[in-house]
């Protein structure tokens, strides 16, 4: 009996793209890690991919330039069946985040990588536990490493006790 539970779409997916879109400057901050693999919607898969094709190209993360080339790439009604620009407007009317608070939201996103790898690893190791010892170990080596380098990303922002103590302190007036 499998126990796990899939990863679902975390809520700060279409934040973290909003905001992108929205304060385009601060892009590789706000996405900085995030990779397609890491959001669960195929729909933000494909935006994000958009974001990569079109600052590859030099030009502005904008929503109409984002909505042309998704249509370009996937046709005017992909995957889900709405139109490119509702989904795109839905990201942007998402965006209610400055690109400075966008930490919880990247972090979210992250650990929701971290579950996806939790659970593919421990499908993979399921799959091997009655394989070669050797191939095993390397599965689990990889996982930890894997696993540890997204824990440390997390890490990264996520704030640390003393600064949580110092700000819940009430200022002297």
């Amino acid at each position: 009996m499998n126990h796990y539970v899939h990863p679902q779409m975390s809520p700060s997916e279409p934040v973290l793209l909003g905001v992108a879109m929205a304060h385009p400057r601060y892009l590789g901050t706000v996405l900085s890690d995030i990779e397609p693999a890491d959001l669960h919607s195929p729909q933000h898969r494909a935006i994000l991919r958009a974001f990569y094709t079109i600052n590859g190209r030099r030009q502005p993360i904008e929503a109409p330039l984002v909505v042309a080339e998704l249509e370009r790439q996937h046709g005017a009604r992909p995957l889900a069946g709405e139109p490119w620009a509702f989904v795109v407007g839905a990201c942007l009317g998402a965006s209610v985040t400055v690109p400075q608070a966008c930490q919880e939201h990247r972090r979210a996103v992250l650990e929701a990588r971290l579950r996806r790898e939790a659970f593919e690893y421990a499908d993979a190791i399921a799959d091997n536990a009655t394989g070669p010892l050797v191939a095993l170990e390397k599965l689990l080596a990889d996982s930890m490493s894997a696993m540890g380098r997204t824990l440390a990303r997390i890490a990264e922002h996520t704030p640390d006790a003393a600064t949580l103590r110092s700000a819940e302190r009430p200022r002297a007036a």
